[in-house]
């Protein structure tokens, strides 16, 4: 068990040379090795060691090639995909943390995969119940751009769902976004000039739609 021989901070610190080292003991059996994976931003390479298509890669070899699976999709159309399988779903397993099969429900991981959850689903999942959501927990994650990049598809995603609730509040917060405008109406709201506040501050929108979320633009 690497978190009992190495300590916890190997999950966060060096997930990915772990990893590598792991599968290597393996390469006289396959031939090759693949890593499942979200997208990372390289951006993020520096602050840890995670599982990264352009740094894994690395720590393989011409006969043994890692290689990294699945940054083509985001995290939410995974969760979306396992949900209409329950036997998958309620086996989902995402904790930094764990020192078992639980979360801890503190975690990065815990923390953002259970909201992703209420975004897609309206549903806490049965390993993060909404009792479990402390706002202090998401406040004190540190941001990434990995992480503020998910916190904003499943603000996106809670915004077309028409998903409210104080975990969204705080997801806001988290993500510095003060101000979220209600539903554009085409008929009344030119698209192509960015309407602004009281404040005269102007009013960026995130993706395109109806429903779009918007933050406000101070200047640089």
């Amino acid at each position: 068990n690497v978190r009992q021989v190495l300590g916890q901070d190997v999950i966060v610190g060096a997930q990915g040379s772990y990893l590598a080292a792991a599968l290597t003991l393996l390469s006289d059996t396959f031939g090759r090795c693949y890593v499942s994976s979200g997208a990372v931003d390289l951006s993020d390479l520096g602050a840890s060691d995670p599982v990264h298509e352009a740094s894994m890669p690395l720590l393989g070899s011409g006969r043994f090639p890692l290689l990294v699976y699945g940054t083509h999709a985001s995290r939410l159309e995974k969760l979306e995909q396992i949900i209409n399988e329950p036997d998958l779903f309620h086996d989902v397993r995402v904790c930094l943390e764990r020192t078992d099969d639980g979360h801890c429900g503190r975690c990065p991981k815990c923390i953002l995969t259970g909201l992703a959850c209420v975004a897609v689903t309206g549903h806490w999942p049965e390993w993060y119940s909404e009792a479990s959501f402390q706002p202090n927990h998401l406040m004190n994650i540190r941001q990434s751009e990995t992480r503020r990049r998910l916190g904003m598809q499943i603000l996106q995603r809670a915004t077309d769902k028409r998903r409210e609730g104080r975990w969204r509040a705080a997801l806001m917060d988290w993500l510095g976004i003060p101000h979220l405008p209600a539903a554009r109406d085409p008929t009344k709201l030119n698209n192509s000039a960015a309407p602004q506040t009281a404040d005269e501050s102007r009013l960026v929108p995130v993706a395109d739609g109806a429903d779009d979320l918007a933050v406000e633009d101070a200047g640089d």
